[in-house]
């Protein structure tokens, strides 16, 4: 366990520096394999988090909101999306009163029936 907590920006350049590094790493290990492996562990990660918020010990719901901090990270980074981004995107739903913006649906092609 590290002698002082890490912040998520910390959390953010670890990833980075890991995935470009020369070392072997758990980031490139997951990220070697592919954008839907790591967005199944994390969405496999969030579950987890969830069930524990509703059953778990504190000290559980901690060590599963951890996992998805680092597999969000993760993920971010094999994106290119940055914390900066994210922030924005947070302030966003701060001055909209906490509500989540509407997403912008793709439109469905029509099919040529023939």
């Amino acid at each position: 366990m590290p002698k002082r907590p890490i912040t998520i920006p910390e959390l953010f350049a670890r990833v980075r520096r890991s995935a470009r590094g020369k070392k072997p790493s758990r980031v490139k290990e997951l990220l070697a394999k592919g954008k839907v492996p790591v967005a199944k562990k994390l969405g496999e990660e969030g579950g987890e988090a969830a069930l524990a918020v509703a059953a778990e010990s504190k000290g559980r719901v901690i060590a599963e909101f951890g996992d998805v901090l680092y597999q969000m990270a993760v993920s971010a980074h094999m994106r290119g999306i940055t914390l900066d981004e994210i922030y924005v995107e947070l302030g966003k739903r701060v001055r909209n009163g906490t509500k989540t913006p509407p997403r912008k649906r793709k439109q469905k092609k029509k099919r040529k029936k023939g």
